[in-house]
């Protein structure tokens, strides 16, 4: 029965946090350039991983 009502409250806290980041990221900058910079940030973090996983092996 917690353990429902908990999956409950995550799944319903989400959709309000994701509502209220738009707003303050137009503030600093375009989402598109935003959007840019994480998909840079992830591609060097992925690449990373990658480097590593082969010196590992």
């Amino acid at each position: 029965m917690t353990k429902i009502e908990k999956e409950k409250t995550s799944t319903n806290t989400q959709p309000v946090i994701q509502a209220k980041t738009p707003p303050t990221e137009t503030k600093n900058s375009s989402p598109t350039t935003l959007r840019e910079d994480l998909v840079k940030e992830l591609q060097k973090l992925f690449n990373e991983r990658k480097q590593k996983e082969k010196s590992e092996s």
